[in-house]
């Protein structure tokens, strides 16, 4: 693993024409600078908001993990056509070794980075790999790719979402309370998840998931299984919430 503080000039060059494609809300594959999955990332990106960038200097950085090199932190903003709402986030993009834009992410923030980044008893890789896979998974709500959602979850994943309840006469589904009255659990199947989720990206014009500070432990030093706890905002046209986020993650097969 090797980690840089500034880019390479082929690296700026990609950088440079990416932002000119946005610029020019050019919808046209540009195969010189991306991959066919790239562009797909790129055009969701591009309908995702109004999206405009700050301007760009030189102090943004990259790193390589395997044959990919990331470049971090272009700083972006967003706005909707049917909402006043404006936020910001930093993109991050993946590029390919023949050079191609192959992936285009959102930030973790740094309090998140910098809290995985301390764990310095585990490979740079590892560490790398954590902040790759939850820039990737925040990204998957925002640009609503249930495709990428459906994959990283194992077929026999156990998902529970709570929530804390006031008064109300209403019961939908199989809930359940585990620490009290003032909170509720659901528990669902993939499939169950997967299809709520998709009524709820159908309703929502942008979803926006921001993480903060997390703690990050390993089940145990032979196996590649981490487990993830990170403060979640969740921020979309109709709904918004803070809780947290509990991930089991498994990495042995993207190392």
């Amino acid at each position: 693993v090797k980690v840089a503080e500034s880019v390479s000039a082929d690296s700026k060059r990609i950088i440079n024409e990416l932002l000119q494609h946005l610029k020019n809300r050019d919808t046209k594959y540009d195969a010189g600078l991306f991959t066919e999955q790239g562009f797909d990332v790129y055009k969701k990106l591009l309908v995702y908001g109004n999206a405009s960038f700050f301007k760009v200097e030189d102090n943004y950085s990259s790193y390589s993990l395997g044959e990919q090199t990331y470049i971090r932190s272009i700083p972006f903003t967003f706005s909707f056509q049917n909402n006043s709402v404006k936020f910001s986030e930093n993109i991050c993009f993946e590029i390919n070794k023949e050079g191609k834009i192959n992936n285009i992410s959102f930030a973790l923030s740094d309090k998140a980075v910098k809290d995985i980044m301390s764990q310095d008893r585990w490979p740079m890789s590892s560490r790398l790999q954590i902040i790759n896979f939850l820039e990737n998974y925040k990204t998957a709500y925002a640009l609503k790719r249930t495709d990428y959602i459906e994959k990283i979850f194992s077929d026999n994943a156990l998902i529970i979402v709570g929530q804390r309840i006031e008064d109300s006469e209403e019961v939908d589904g199989p809930k359940y309370a585990l620490t009290g009255d003032n909170y509720e659990f659901t528990k669902l199947t993939k499939e169950q998840y997967i299809a709520r989720l998709r009524k709820v990206f159908a309703k929502n014009e942008f979803i926006n998931i921001g993480f903060e500070e997390n703690v990050v432990k390993k089940r145990d030093n032979q196996s590649d299984v981490y487990g993830i706890n990170i403060r979640q905002n969740y921020f979309s046209s109709n709904y918004a919430d803070q809780g947290y986020l509990f991930l089991m993650v498994d990495m042995k097969d993207s190392l």
